[in-house]
């Protein structure tokens, strides 16, 4: 396979970044290729030994990849999965718990402290100054001289 730019160092393409050549790679060793265009690719091979060494690398990979047993996975496999990540961290992830499992957002609790905050302020009664005078509105107050 070609290195692609995108690549991780060390690490083989995503299937997104499988380019046209690979794919052609892949179609002719399926046998998916129609006619003309499998016998024009055999006659690049035979043109360009860099194609057909690159195919022969390719060939060899995908030979190796498709001798090896299919094997199913066990039917407690991903519950095992599961359980492993889940004692690894400590219950944060796969948790057993409905209440462990759930994460409420920071944003929730604010509104929901800033609700409680309000009612505790309304049940307290809307701070007073004892020593005032209850006067009316439309009265001005009288000057006191002595």
């Amino acid at each position: 396979m070609h290195v692609h730019p995108t690549s991780t160092p060390g690490g083989e393409p995503e299937l997104a970044e499988i380019d046209e050549r690979d794919a052609l790679f892949i179609a002719f060793l399926e046998g998916d290729l129609p006619d003309e265009r499998r016998q024009e690719f055999e006659a690049e091979l035979e043109r360009d030994a860099e194609l057909r060494r690159d195919f022969e690398d390719f060939a060899d990979i995908m030979g190796g990849v498709q001798s090896l047993p299919f094997e199913f996975a066990p039917p407690d496999f991903v519950d095992k999965v599961q359980g492993r990540i889940r004692k690894r961290s400590k219950g944060r992830f796969f948790a057993e718990n409905f209440l462990y499992s759930t994460r409420m957002p920071y944003e929730a609790i604010a509104v929901v402290m800033i609700a409680v905050m309000a009612a505790a302020w309304m049940l307290m009664g809307v701070p007073k100054d004892r020593n005032m005078k209850t006067a009316e509105a439309n009265i001005p107050p009288k000057l006191e001289t002595d």
